[in-house]
């Protein structure tokens, strides 16, 4: 009878301890998912202005009408692109690793 009575504690006590890890892993993939949210958008935001400035580049080269101009702005907008290409890498792999984070989440609180 008391290894009987033993179990039945040790399965109130599981269950318990899954409801209070399962409420907190529901609280941290809701923080997860708001954090990716932000940092969706800023990925989108800056690869949008470093292909906006790509494309701004282009008047610049040789052979085009702002030639004359290279040394002053041309260079200046390769150094910001090299530039935006480090941040949108950086927004756009946080992102990836928040999604991941909330992938796996899901799965383990599905088990």
């Amino acid at each position: 009878m008391m290894g009987h009575q033993r179990q039945e504690d040790d399965d109130v006590e599981g269950r318990e301890w899954d409801a209070q890890f399962n409420s907190r892993l529901e609280g941290d993939i809701a923080v997860a998912q708001k954090k990716l949210a932000m940092w969706k958008r800023l990925a989108i935001v800056t690869t949008a202005l470093f292909f906006l400035d790509c494309a701004a580049v282009v008047p610049f080269l040789y052979g085009h009408s702002l030639h004359d101009h290279w040394e002053q702005i041309g260079k200046n907008l390769v150094r910001l692109a090299m530039a935006l290409l480090l941040v949108c890498l950086f927004c756009s792999g946080t992102a990836f690793n928040f999604w991941n984070y909330i992938r796996g989440s899901k799965r383990i609180q599905r088990m």
